[in-house]
């Protein structure tokens, strides 16, 4: 089954007429859906959705329900809460030291 309509980034319209809200968090994995993307339906026992679409070709998954229910904002927090806990922690960035020769290069390039 390929996608009739996909206007927004959380809801998706198959060519059966079928609509599904895209878990927040599996949002990136739709970005790189196609329309000639290839999906199978499951069934899935998860504790915020029904639904998985499985893309054919890659075998990536995005978690959905029907696009006429919705998500709790309670379900999402806890869920943002626990991918952020689980993720490593990220160095601090800061902007780079201008150093001496910066100057001169710079002077140079405008010559």
């Amino acid at each position: 089954m390929r996608i009739k309509k996909h206007e927004q980034s959380h809801i998706v319209e198959l060519e059966d007429d079928s609509a599904w809200r895209i878990w927040p968090c599996d949002l990136l994995t739709s970005l790189h859906w196609m329309p000639t993307t290839q999906f199978e339906i499951s069934e899935i026992d998860d504790e915020y959705c029904t639904h998985t679409l499985i893309d054919r070709t890659t075998g990536t998954r995005v978690r959905v329900i029907e696009a006429a229910a919705a998500f709790a904002p309670e379900q999402i927090e806890a869920s943002l809460k626990l991918t952020l806990s689980a993720a490593p922690a990220w160095p601090r960035c800061r902007p780079r030291e201008p150093e001496a020769h910066d100057d001169l290069e710079i002077a140079a390039a405008l010559r």
